[in-house]
């Protein structure tokens, strides 16, 4: 009885064993499999939307009366991009941009208005999120507010 006991127990403890290897093994193969089966998309990876200039200096302009400059762009990528939103740093500053893709080559604008209500010397940052870009782009507009 005690030779069939130890039997048994190497038995069951050399099978329960074989067997949580072989699921290990078979769920790190799996993984394995799913990972380059599916890879990561990067929303880091900066899009080829190439800007003709990322800052514009407008010297000095007439307390109030509006002024305007467009930023041109171009979409250097092989699919379509989408201006997805602007932002701006205050409320003098009005933004228009393109709603609709932009297709490969094409170039577009984007619009600044600046109201010049306040005298003096002014700097405004334009936020440009731009759809697969986790960072937006950054445009600049400054000068001097004079009588």
């Amino acid at each position: 009885m005690k030779i069939f006991s130890l039997f048994l127990i190497t038995f069951i403890s050399t099978n329960t064993n074989f067997a949580q290897a072989t699921t290990a093994a078979t769920l790190i193969k799996a993984a394995a499999n799913t990972t380059a089966a599916t890879p990561a998309k990067s929303l880091t990876a900066a899009k080829q939307v190439v800007f003709t200039e990322t800052q514009f200096d407008f010297g000095q302009i007439k307390q109030g009366i509006p002024t305007t400059h467009n930023f041109v762009f171009q979409n250097g990528e092989t699919t379509p991009i989408v201006i997805s939103d602007v932002k701006t740093t205050c409320g003098c500053t009005t933004p228009t941009y393109p709603k609709q893709p932009i297709m490969q080559g094409q170039k577009n604008q984007i619009n600044i208005g600046y109201n010049a209500q306040a005298m003096g010397r002014f700097q405004r940052t334009i936020f440009v999120s731009i759809e697969g870009e986790s960072t937006p782009r950054e445009l600049v507009i400054k000068g001097e507010v004079i009588n």
